[in-house]
């Protein structure tokens, strides 16, 4: 073998570049800090900046190993934040009870119950995938969305300290002079290694990951082997949990754990495992943490500006992905493909990845048909209902209805059923109905985006900066920050077409990139005082029964423009081809290229419009502002009867799912006795109702 055949070898291995990005950021560290590869002695203790990274790093490695798994079946699991923080609070809120919080049998106890509860999320996550057939970004999402809730609520939403020597131990002690959390660690990833490598589990779950049916026709028992890597991946965010509050002898039931699914998400891609599942590498998953940690260390080491660590972030995960993406050759990047047209869609697509929308396209109409009326079968009433893709509108319709008369039942004398009441969920949720309305496009074409919430919070400081800062006419910072969104939706749409790289990483480094932004503007709030934003923002507009602000009219505009564009365009009748079954959108001629960036490209002009109504609400920017807003659109999108598999919904269910969440809000309000964490639980039981409905009425389809 010559020696460049050697070198393509090596640089095809999936450990290469993890590697390499690894060595190039220790290596940074050294014309700043020479001794950055000293290890010394102090107290008995070994101290040094790689002891560092692996110590901090350490809970992050946990979470990462138990979501490799679980992404090797071809799922992902976003509720382990949520189980970090539910962990913890019910560990230390049980420490903090006892009178003696030293005494080991109760430390051992309250550990129990905690990771006890980490187990119950984990079976819940798995038997919602794996025996309800839910697709996991949907079923994990109700407790990623609950979970936050319930730990508040454990917490009574303060912040719980405990002074308890033998709990201190697991995050913050040490044992044999290294911190005993790396010993934790280096255990765990070496049971997992260990079962998946030297016994079949291995090969069992990258079975089930590579072809879930395949593998159960052989025999293989998937929906065993799918419970059970969720409840791992669970009981390891349940061990990082104790880690945490370990460390920092304290419970923070909202912000503990907070985006860690993210961090580990991008872990195992940066070490080599695919999001469509099959092979894993458990060795790449610990290099790709090690890669996170070490970016965060090396910021502070060459005394980059801490409020970049966002935008190094989204560097490093877009270059890793490129560099791993089968349409970037080694040696640099290669044209751009073309869509193929119908000669070509004809000989199949290179790499065209299918999602069952719940119905079934007829090639020369492009029209939803359902099994019964292929097969000539009068179907009965009640099945005609259940195969009826306007169910889910009408059963989020209807429970804003009855949420709305019980409302008026029990509130009526404190105001409720003021019509100005009612026009209020417009005014306090235009914003986030435009950014639902973007998040609908998206989510109709099969993809995702969760840079939502991080591209309204950037308007609102760009906005503000321009308009306070720079001094200029907020008729020109409109357009400025309306481009600036669409512009950035447009490069995460070319990057997710024309480099084959998930949309769920892309739009994922999209979020670190504009929050990042964010605190490169400003790391304090910008209160805005300029005559043209706080007229814009007290105009009312009179509707006779009451007054709607100009960013609720604003909204409903975007509202009626979605729909005509999704129900009498041909742009709209491709983005539900192509949300349906992509293959069968390439094999029509559509251009799905085309079709995949506009739709990135509206959604991000939408976050942008969203951010500039939320500036208008608040009239300020903060670095901070709309923080997990991706979550709440998402969740009215799903509420209001879109399939997140694409290609089924409405625009006007998101309408609907935008409303009752805000009605939630309200009636909290009006109670006055429940905190806010309810409006997240509540939120949590409205999915997985929702989410329970539509896997009903898609069974039905395909029966």
């Amino acid at each position: 073998m010559t020696t460049t055949n050697r070198w393509r070898a090596l640089t095809r291995h999936n450990l290469f570049w993890p590697i390499a990005v690894l060595v190039a950021l220790l290596l940074v560290n050294i014309p700043f800090t020479p001794d950055f590869f000293a290890i010394h002695m102090t107290d008995g203790h070994l101290y040094g900046s790689l002891v560092s990274i692996v110590l901090f790093g350490s809970p992050l490695i946990l979470v990462a190993v138990g979501m490799t798994l679980v992404i090797a079946t071809g799922g992902i699991d976003l509720s382990v934040g949520a189980v970090v923080a539910i962990t913890g609070a019910l560990t230390c809120s049980y420490i903090s009870d006892r009178k003696d919080q030293d005494a080991l049998a109760g430390v051992l106890l309250a550990m129990g119950l905690g990771l006890l509860a980490a187990v119950v999320c984990g079976l819940w996550n798995g038997f919602l995938v794996a025996r309800m057939g839910i697709q996991p970004i949907i079923a994990t999402l109700i407790i990623m969305v609950a979970g936050r809730g319930v730990a508040q609520l454990i917490t009574d939403g303060q912040i719980i300290t405990i002074n308890s020597e033998p709990y201190k131990l697991i995050g913050g002690g040490y044992w044999l002079t290294l911190p005993f959390s790396i010993f934790v660690v280096a255990a765990v990833v070496a049971v997992t290694v260990a079962l998946t490598r030297r016994t079949a589990l291995g090969l069992l779950v990258e079975s089930v990951g590579g072809n879930a049916e395949a593998s159960r026709l052989v025999g293989i028992r998937s929906m065993r082997i799918k419970i059970m890597v969720y409840v791992f991946c669970a009981l390891c965010a349940g061990i990082a949990g104790l880690m945490i509050s370990s460390n920092t002898s304290a419970a923070d039931g909202n912000n503990a754990g907070l985006w860690i699914e993210l961090d580990a998400i991008l872990a195992v891609v940066i070490g080599g495992t695919s999001l469509l599942g099959g092979r894993f590498s458990i060795g790449g998953t610990v290099v790709g943490a090690l890669v996170i940690q070490t970016l965060t260390t090396t910021i502070y080491t060459i005394g980059v500006p801490t409020q970049t660590n966002l935008v190094f972030k989204a560097a490093v995960v877009i270059v890793v992905c490129l560099l791993q993406s089968p349409e970037v050759p080694r040696q640099g990047l290669r044209r751009p493909r073309e869509d193929p047209g119908p000669g070509d869609a004809a000989r199949g697509p290179r790499r065209a990845r299918c999602q069952d929308g719940g119905v079934v396209m007829s090639a020369t109409t492009q029209t939803p048909t359902t099994p019964d009326k292929i097969e000539g079968r009068t179907p009965s009433g009640a099945a005609r209902l259940l195969g009826d893709r306007r169910l889910p509108v009408l059963v989020t319709a209807a429970l804003f209805l009855a949420m709305y008369i019980a409302g008026l039942s029990r509130y009526q004398n404190y105001g409720f059923g003021d019509s100005q009441v009612f026009l209020n969920l417009f005014i306090d949720n235009g914003y986030l109905l435009v950014a639902a309305v973007g998040a609908t496009f998206v989510i109709l074409s099969g993809g995702i985006d969760l840079s939502v919430g991080s591209v309204i919070g950037f308007t609102t400081m760009l906005t503000a900066w321009l308009v306070q800062d720079v001094g200029l006419p907020l008729l020109v910072v409109i357009p400025i920050s309306l481009g600036v969104g669409a512009f950035g939706g447009f490069l995460m749409g070319y990057v997710i077409h024309n480099f084959e790289i998930q949309p769920f990483i892309v739009t994922l480094a999209g979020l670190f990139l504009f929050r990042g932004l964010c605190l490169v503007i400003s790391k304090e709030s910008i209160a805005i005082n300029d005559s043209a934003v706080s007229s814009l923002a007290e105009t009312r507009v009179s509707l006779g029964l009451g007054d709607l602000s100009i960013g609720a009219v604003v909204a409903l505009v975007v509202l009626a423009a979605a729909f005509y564009i999704l129900h009498y365009t041909r742009f709209g009748r491709r983005i539900y081809a192509i949300g349906g079954n992509e293959q069968s959108a390439l094999l029509m001629g559509l251009p799905l290229g085309g079709t995949k960036i506009a739709v990135y490209t509206v959604s991000g002009f939408c976050s942008a419009l969203a951010g500039l109504l939320f500036m208008l609400y608040i009239q300020s920017g903060d670095p901070l502002h709309a923080v997990g807003m991706e979550l709440d659109a998402i969740a009215a999108v799903v509420i209001g009867g879109t399939l997140l598999t694409g290609g089924s919904g409405y625009v006007l269910g998101t309408l609907f799912g935008v409303l009752v969440l805000g009605l939630i809000k309200s009636i909290i309000q009006f109670e006055g006795t429940l905190s806010s964490w309810w409006t997240k639980i509540a939120t949590g039981v409205l999915l997985c109702a929702f989410i329970l409905i539509q896997r009903v009425m898609t069974t039905r389809k395909k029966a």
